[in-house]
């Protein structure tokens, strides 16, 4: 089975890393100027198939980050990574922007968006499986829209385990006709 590979465009990169450095209190709040420049970022799929959404740049999107609540919260972690054994067969590695405890101890896992396409409920219910089965925690999960600086809560996948025996079957026919699996993304 192939290994799902992450293609960010650079700047949503440094973006996503500044956030990092911020959570660990080791980018100053003026920014990383050397790594982080005002050119529009690259273009999602929607905006570069004319969607009607007008890219904003590393700074704005910064600045929406540090308008958000999460700016002044200290994570548990960032960018973690975690391996999370579905069914036999299936595994799914990923890496999760930030995980927040609460006043009241609750875990949130926030996933944070450089682009402007609807992002898929699916990855969220990846990520709250991958904290129920690691940490043996219950989370709230949702993204922070950085073009907008829009909080949006995750909806609950409510056929999530469906998904997961459709998945796993496909890829079993795939590996049974001698058909190589790689998914990039």
């Amino acid at each position: 089975m192939g290994e799902v590979v992450n293609h960010r465009p650079a700047a949503a990169r440094r973006v996503h890393r500044r956030i990092e450095l911020h959570a660990r209190s080791s980018a100053a709040l003026g920014g990383l100027v050397a790594e982080i420049d005002e050119e529009t970022y690259d273009l999602d799929r929607s905006e570069r198939d004319g969607g009607g959404v007008r890219a904003v740049g590393a700074e704005q999107l910064w600045r929406n980050f540090l308008a958000s609540r999460f700016a002044t919260m200290n994570p548990l972690m960032t960018e973690q990574p975690f391996t999370l054994h579905l069914q036999d067969g299936l595994t799914v590695t990923g890496r999760i922007d930030a995980i927040f405890e609460d006043e009241n101890g609750a875990w949130q896992v926030v996933d944070f968006k450089t682009g402007a396409r609807e992002p898929d409920p699916l990855q969220l219910a990846l990520y709250r499986r991958a904290v129920q089965e690691i940490w043996s925690r219950q989370a709230r999960c949702s993204w922070l829209l950085l073009q907008t600086g829009e909080e949006k809560p995750a909806p609950t996948v409510a056929d999530f385990d469906a998904i997961v025996d459709t998945v796993a079957s496909e890829l079993a026919a795939l590996a049974v006709d001698g058909t190589e699996v790689e998914q990039k993304r």
